[in-house]
């Protein structure tokens, strides 16, 4: 991974979101899958491309769309992976949102 498109990300190589090769071996499941949740709290996992595009872990622990970083997604409205359209719920909901009150 090129230290440049960490940079593009706000990143360096040494930030424990960037997914270098050995923190993704890390992370790999046997089966190879990345994880959707975190191992402490099970919160919901977001992937970045070297674009900065969101990605699903399903997408992300494929070799061609080349995630770059990751990061648990607390809060804000639920997301689209680039690569599948999936959604991505936050850990605690949009705070922005309006709810509705019965």
């Amino acid at each position: 991974m090129a230290h440049s498109t960490l940079r593009k990300i706000g990143l360096t190589r040494n930030d424990p979101r960037a997914l270098t090769g050995e923190r993704k071996a890390q992370l790999m499941s046997p089966d190879g899958h990345l994880p959707r949740y975190s191992s402490l709290g099970c919160y919901p996992l977001i992937y970045l491309d070297g674009e900065a595009e969101v990605l699903c872990a399903t997408c992300a622990s494929r070799p061609e769309e080349a995630a770059v970083a990751f990061d648990i997604y607390f809060e804000g409205p639920v997301l689209n992976c680039a690569a599948c359209n999936g959604e991505i719920p936050s850990a605690y909901g949009d705070p922005d949102s309006e709810e509705i009150s019965e």
